[in-house]
């Protein structure tokens, strides 16, 4: 039996961006195609690193994100939290906190990570590999997951000089004014390789 094996050592950047160009229908043909991609692989191991700009506050700062995960197991280590999925439950603990643990039922690592924090922001591997709904994805994609905020496709586009890579551009309304906007970088393997948000 062949297994397919996914390695992703992805960059999440915040810079500007700029361009867009092509239909909404084509770009959901693609989020179906990474669907599948995520869906099918017997095991995903995946690296995210967050690339934070300076700010008047703070300096420039990196997250990473961990995430190893099967048919019926995973788990997830970030910013101290850890996460372990069993097929049937998913338990958190603390790095600061060694002694105790959390436990909640969930049939998929994404409905435990719901159970536990329907807010915080989930890697967007586990939204294509779990779930069926666009929404979700755009959730994960845009990581604006707030009751009133609404997530949008705009345009697909080609990378220049970048061969293979096409980019999804999304944005994030509330209301009628726009509160954010996404580049999703997918190769020509329909993975997903970065995502940017200024």
């Amino acid at each position: 039996m062949r297994t397919k094996f996914l390695l992703l050592l992805l960059t999440f950047v915040c810079i500007p961006q700029n361009t867009f160009a092509d239909s909404r229908k084509e770009v959901l043909d693609l989020l179906q195609e990474v669907r599948k991609t995520y869906y099918r692989a017997d095991a995903i191991l995946e690296t995210i690193t967050e690339v934070l700009p300076p700010s008047v506050e703070a300096e420039s700062q990196t997250q990473v994100t961990k995430l190893a995960i099967g048919k019926n197991a995973g788990q997830m280590s970030s910013q101290g939290e850890n996460y372990i999925w069993n097929g049937e439950a998913l338990y958190l603990t603390l790095d600061s906190v060694p002694d105790a643990y959390l436990k909640v039922k969930a049939r998929t690592f994404l409905k435990g990570l719901n159970e536990i924090s329907d807010v915080v922001p989930k890697p967007w591997s586990l939204a294509f590999r779990d779930s069926r709904s666009y929404k979700k994805w755009l959730i994960a994609l845009c990581f604006y997951n707030a009751k009133d905020v609404e997530n949008e496709i705009v345009d697909l586009t080609t990378a220049e000089n970048q061969e293979g890579i096409q980019i999804i551009s999304l944005k994030s309304t509330l209301g009628k004014a726009t509160i954010g906007t996404t580049e999703v970088h997918v190769t020509n393997e329909n993975i997903i390789s970065k995502v940017v948000i200024p």
